[in-house]
């Protein structure tokens, strides 16, 4: 193998690892991150939140937190 051959195969082995690292990334983050899945956890109970409660009163979300991440939807 020329050395030329060599270093395609090394940067483009480099390419697919870094590739495969930021896909994994958002998995490996909720998994091991204590506050990223309490922040997750927070979001869907967030969500799941009604407008009004069962006797009528509208329902108040209160954040403060500087944890909170925003999401678009």
């Amino acid at each position: 193998m020329s050395a030329r051959a060599g270093i395609i195969a090394l940067l483009t082995g480099l390419a697919a690892m870094l590739l495969g690292l930021e896909l994994a990334s958002p998995m490996i983050l909720t998994r091991f991150s204590r506050i990223e899945r309490r922040v997750e956890d927070e979001s869907q109970a967030a969500s799941s939140l009604r407008p009004v409660t069962s006797d009528g009163r509208p329902t108040v979300l209160l954040t403060g937190n500087s944890l909170l991440l925003e999401v678009c939807s």
